[in-house]
């Protein structure tokens, strides 16, 4: 399976809900630890992330092969299915082409 880096896309935004008062003080330090609902990180969502900032930052040039799977979850110590779901979601982004 061949992978390619192509056109990049523009970078995402995040934002961050604050609430003030004690029970406020809890709930921001609970959201440090686990971040904003329908957000949490998963193994994929890091490499993803990892893999888009490398893409948009000229590490993987456009039209060049991008490591295979199982070097990827070497590299990040993760499963190749994990690596799996973050590539699809690269490709659906239009950041790469799996062909």
């Amino acid at each position: 399976m061949e992978l390619e880096v192509a056109v990049p896309a523009t970078a995402e935004h995040s934002t961050r809900r604050l609430v003030a008062g004690p029970i406020g003080t809890w709930y921001n330090q609970c959201m440090e630890l686990v971040g904003p609902a329908g957000s949490r990180a998963t193994r994929s969502g890091e490499i993803h992330r990892a893999l888009r900032t490398a893409i948009l930052d000229g590490t993987f040039a456009p039209d060049t092969a991008l490591p295979s799977e199982r070097r990827l979850s070497e590299d990040h110590g993760a499963s190749r299915h994990a690596v799996r779901e973050a590539l699809k979601r690269l490709q659906q982004a239009g950041l790469i082409g799996i062909s």
